[in-house]
């Protein structure tokens, strides 16, 4: 049992000096001057903030098949000390998850090894929709998700006419989408082949080639008012289709955006090579402005997922064509985030609803998001006055690199508890 005393709970809709009491893995009394009872740890919170545990909708924790990448141990006591509570693993493991004996072979890895919640995607293929139906019903399933455009692994789901067959069948469970074109990555692929300049992922893959995916995917979607989500969004022009879309009623459709797309342009190219390879890619400051101005602020993007994907400094160093795309975050992306609280650009209460609440929202659990009476004990206790620096000592993934390290930052996570106990 502990008492939070002292502290300023914060949710999306505004915030409260107040007292929180954890017993029994919920969140059991809300209140001022709450007195300890006997056996109750207290924690002093004076001048912190008391935020629900952020909930990442989107990590690659390598486990099952590259776990010298990362692993279930290694990836959630990262995302612990980033204050997330709450992980959802994609399906592109080694096997991959798209099947009953793949997903209990993943359930029972997670089980071993996870120190926070871990849900679990499973993976779209023209071969197994006729069972994604029953799959989804798992409690710990988080929802489907469809590779439109190739990545890492090799699940791919580009036959457009079974796109339609996968949302009309599967409309009340949330299809997360990768949205590229496969055909128009495939062609620019053989026409710039001979270059071996990092920057040419980010015209490979450029911005005609992610909105093409993600206007047709949202096409179908809203043909069945499907759960449809547009992952790591990362352009102008897929922010004003999904705009519009919404502005048409189209209440199932959520989108997140990643800081790598927040954070970096084509011009750290530069400076980070084949580090900043990514998929999609980092796109102009353009882009990164409308994300920030027409996204987060006018509250288009939902909300704020890492795409956490780590891959070693070997793999990651050499030539762009084969070097993997990816680069982990899960740690580094609330700080960054808290950092523009600090400088006045972001209210806290967005903080909490792009990170906690509206993940929970948009993906049913009533349990967490929110701190409340008889919710999950799923709580994150910040400094968030106090100067970070991101370096390499401090961060907790088995990669060991960040393409933060460096970077001066505000706020710093002192205490998480997951389910009531107290793991930070």
């Amino acid at each position: 049992m502990f008492l939070i005393k002292g502290g300023v709970v914060v949710n999306h809709d505004g915030r409260k000096e107040l007292d929180v009491r954890i017993n029994d893995g919920l969140i059991s009394e809300i209140g001022h001057d709450l007195e300890a009872k006997e056996g109750e740890e207290v924690i002093n919170a004076a001048g912190k903030f008391i935020l629900p545990g952020a909930i990442d909708v989107h990590v690659h924790m390598r486990d099952l098949g590259a776990s010298h990448k990362e692993d279930y141990k290694t990836g959630t006591t990262a995302a612990i000390h980033g204050g997330v509570t709450t992980v959802f693993e994609m399906p592109n493991s080694n096997p991959p998850t798209i099947d009953q004996e793949s997903l209990e072979l993943k359930l029972k890895a997670v089980d071993e090894r996870a120190i926070c919640d871990m849900k679990v995607y499973v993976g779209a293929t023209p071969d197994n929709l006729d069972i994604l139906p029953e799959l989804t019903k798992h409690p710990r399933v988080a929802g489907i998700k469809a590779y439109l455009g190739s990545s890492t692994g090799n699940l791919l789901f580009d036959n457009k006419d079974l796109w339609d067959r996968l949302l009309s069948e599967n409309k009340d469970t949330l299809v997360a989408v990768h949205a590229e074109c496969e055909c128009m990555i495939n062609q620019n692929t053989e026409k710039f082949k001979d270059i071996h300049d990092p920057e040419i992922h980010s015209v490979i893959r450029g911005n005609d080639v992610a909105e093409a995916a993600t206007r047709k995917i949202i096409e179908v979607g809203f043909k069945h008012n499907a759960r449809l989500h547009i992952a790591h969004m990362s352009t102008k022009e897929e922010l004003f289709a999904v705009k519009e879309y919404k502005e048409k009623g189209y209440t199932n459709l959520s989108c997140e955006v990643c800081p790598h797309h927040l954070f970096f342009t084509t011009n750290d190219y530069d400076k980070l090579s084949t580090y900043l390879r990514v998929n999609p890619p980092v796109r102009s400051k353009e882009d990164r402005n409308a994300l920030w101005e027409d996204g987060i602020a006018l509250g288009v993007v939902d909300i704020y997922a890492t795409d956490h994907a780590p891959h070693t400094v070997e793999e990651k160093e050499q030539d762009y064509w084969k070097a993997p795309s990816g680069m982990p975050a899960v740690q580094e992306a609330g700080v960054l985030l808290m950092s523009k609280v600090h400088e006045g650009e972001l209210s806290l209460e967005k903080f909490v609803e792009l990170r906690s609440f509206k993940p929970a929202e948009i993906y049913r659990l009533e349990d967490r998001g929110y701190i409340k009476e008889g919710l999950r004990a799923d709580i994150a206790i910040w400094d968030i006055e106090k100067p970070f620096k991101i370096t390499k000592d401090w961060l907790k993934s088995k990669c060991g690199w960040s393409n933060y390290e460096g970077f001066d930052c505000f706020g710093e996570v002192q205490h998480v508890f997951v389910e009531g106990e107290k793991v930070l």
